[in-house]
């Protein structure tokens, strides 16, 4: 029986860099890196990538994965952890 062809860790970059993106875009406002998981999480189901599950407790989202997403594709930074989508104008000027 053949075993399912792994994905490469770029192959895997670039789905968590799809996700993050595919909430940014659909976003009308600027989100923190938890809303941001919650949505991705909503989108994908119970196994998802930035969402930590313990035994016991409530599903806690993973936001330094989140961040570094953010940080990779160029993300907005509009003030202290709320980000837009790359390439966003901001009134006001930011960072």
């Amino acid at each position: 029986m053949m075993q399912p062809k792994q994905k490469t860790p770029a192959e895997i970059a670039a789905d968590k860099n799809n996700d993050v993106m595919r909430v940014l875009t659909g976003a009308r406002k600027a989100l923190t890196p938890t809303e941001i998981a919650h949505a991705i999480q909503a989108s994908r189901g119970v196994e998802c990538w930035c969402v930590q599950r313990i035994p016991g407790h409530k599903p806690m989202a993973n936001t330094s994965l989140v961040g570094a997403v953010l940080r990779r594709i160029k993300a907005v930074n509009v003030e202290r952890g709320l980000w837009l989508k790359p390439g966003a104008k901001v009134k006001g000027g930011a960072k």
